[in-house]
């Protein structure tokens, strides 16, 4: 396949291969798999790296998931999450959100494990999503 492609600049397929999504991975190291530049196999093993990671992570949400279906049944998640110092070290805001089974939200984990910017985009999707979302303090 690299002869096929060798007209296409290296640059231009490693930024391809590192704008794909998620899903387009597997088709792009299929494709460029056998591309001898050094420039594309960095790229793939960088691609690699990132689906295997997020491999991992649809994992953990998936069992997640299924455990709030063992515990409550089908159809609702809930979640919970707090800041603050604590009830003892001062105020104290909690947020419970109830989502439907589908879709899942992938990343969603404990606010303190998630960067400033996965926050955001977490809290939108939330909000998009959910059924119920109450706070409290």
């Amino acid at each position: 396949m690299a002869n096929q492609h060798s007209s296409q600049p290296a640059a231009h397929i490693a930024g391809e291969i590192s704008s794909a999504s998620f899903e387009e991975i597997p088709h792009l190291i299929e494709r460029y798999g056998d591309d001898p530049r050094r420039q594309v196999a960095q790229a793939l093993d960088r691609a690699r790296r990132r689906y295997d990671r997020e491999t991992a992570e649809r994992d953990r949400v998936r069992a997640m998931y299924a455990r709030m279906r063992a515990l409550g049944g089908d159809g609702v998640i809930v979640g919970v999450d707090e800041v603050g110092r604590g009830s003892v070290a001062g105020p104290l805001l909690v947020c419970a959100v109830v989502l439907p089974d589908t879709p899942p939200i992938w990343g969603i984990n404990d606010s303190k494990k998630l960067t400033p910017a996965k926050r955001e985009f977490l809290a939108e999707r939330i909000a998009d999503v959910a059924v119920a979302i109450g706070f409290g303090q």
